[in-house]
């Protein structure tokens, strides 16, 4: 942890910021307005008992009983400050209440909720085997996180799951997401509806290991820009970034996307509607699995820049069904090189596509069921196809392949096939046909 202290002090030091360092200081909130500050505890068996300093005074213990709806802590002014701390393994469950008048700025060091008076230089989780956080403060007024210090370097499952969602003033979130290694619903929803964030944290982990890792991060962060660093290398499990971006209709970058081996829906509507996205990732998986890129950039309208290859041969089911749906800036397609088809496994990939004026070339000779069922539906410019297929006969293979294509084009079918139809379900009517060459 030292040196990504180290590293966050010199480049605030260059932006001439506060160079504190928060980690020695409890989890505090400090008042930009006042107003009543409360907390609830949904957990059915254990109580969440914690004390707080207000202003820097002495600690004053609070009683939190299991399935407490809703407890007053106290009425805040502006400019108060509050802390917290907690000698316990855990604090899920809880989560705090500001009514509409409370909003507050974060610092400090989120272990306190832990190790109590003993945080400092603390980085790891007192057990990983419990949830320890969850969604303690979705909902309420936070502005400003920045200086929240989330020092874990191994998270338990549900970390830091909802942790702030809903919180639609936050502007600021922690600078730092310093794991490594997320694993199941460790980040899932974690910034889901925070509606004025523009800036992601820096995310470290490159390991997505756990189910829905990162499962809605960042879904519907309206005002979200950039990611200042984030790459995936690995994927362990299912749903990993499964929503993570859907609605940023802001976001002008997208994280590099490294993974060689995907599981099922790891990447599916991970970007719908990001309608200011203009690049997509290098996507270099060789290894894929069902879902993982359904629907990943439907709806991104500027989206003009894709991959020049999906490199992987061997398909799974719904792998790319509607992956560019609605991409109605894109002019270039990426090459398909796979020669073996799976079930839906070209759905709609480029429906509605208007700005499409090539389709990618198609080599499988054998069509399977729904394979390319609307594939190139309402692509209004597209005006060539090379498809290689001898055996359409599967169920809706090329159900409205083609329907409203542009009206005129040429077809490079198979020398060797001859039970193409025309219209919707074939060739384009009033198209050229031609014989493939090579």
């Amino acid at each position: 942890m030292d040196l990504l202290l180290k590293r966050r002090r010199i480049i605030a030091s260059q932006r001439g910021e506060d160079t504190t360092d928060y980690t020695l200081l409890p989890l505090t909130f400090k008042c930009l307005t006042g107003g009543d500050l409360s907390i609830k505890n949904a957990n059915g068996n254990f109580d969440r008992n914690f004390e707080y300093s207000l202003n820097g005074g002495a600690w004053t213990a609070f009683d939190l009983p299991k399935n407490t709806a809703s407890k007053l802590i106290a009425t805040l002014s502006p400019n108060d400050t509050i802390s917290f701390r907690r000698d316990n393994e855990n604090f899920a469950d809880a989560q705090f209440i500001s009514d509409s008048n409370l909003t507050f700025d974060m610092y400090g060091n989120l272990l306190s909720l832990q190790y109590g008076s003993a945080f400092n230089g603390q980085t790891e989780l007192r057990n990983t085997g419990k949830k320890a956080f969850g969604a303690i403060f979705s909902g309420t007024n936070v502005v400003n996180a920045s200086k929240l210090m989330l020092t874990a370097f191994t998270l338990s499952n549900s970390c830091y799951d909802n942790m702030f969602s809903g919180c639609s003033n936050l502007i600021s979130a922690p600078y730092i997401l310093p794991a490594t290694t997320v694993p199941s619903y460790g980040y899932s929803g974690m910034f889901k509806n925070c509606s004025s964030l523009s800036k992601a944290p820096i995310i470290y982990a490159s390991n997505l290991a756990g189910r829905a890792a990162c499962y809605s991060m960042f879904e519907n962060c309206t005002s979200l820009v950039t990611i200042p660093e984030f790459e995936i290398n690995s994927i362990g499990d299912i749903e990993s970034c499964c929503r993570m971006f859907w609605g940023c209709t802001s976001l002008i970058t997208a994280p590099k996307l490294n993974a060689t081996t995907l599981k099922n829906k790891c990447y599916e509507s991970m970007f719908i509607g990001c309608t200011s996205l203009i690049a997509a990732p290098e996507l270099p998986a060789t290894t894929i699995a069902k879902n993982c890129y359904k629907s990943m950039f439907e709806g991104c309208t500027n989206l003009v820049s894709v991959p020049n290859e999906l490199p992987a041969t061997t398909l799974a089911e719904n792998c790319y069904q509607g992956m560019f749906y609605g991409c109605i800036a894109l002019t270039v397609a990426p090459e398909l090189p796979a020669t073996t088809l799976t079930k839906s496994c070209y759905r709609s990939m480029f429906n509605g596509c208007t700005s499409l004026t090539v389709a990618p070339e198609l080599k499988a000779q054998t069509l399977v069921e729904t394979c390319y069922n609307t594939m190139f539906n309402a692509c209004s410019s597209l005006n060539y196809i090379k498809c290689l297929a001898t055996d359409i006969s599967a169920a809706n293979c090329i159900y409205n392949w083609v329907n409203k294509v542009s009206a005129n084009g040429t077809f490079v079918k198979n020398p060797s096939m001859s039970s193409w139809t025309t219209g919707n379900n074939g060739i384009p009517s009033g198209w050229t046909v031609v014989d493939a060459t090579d």
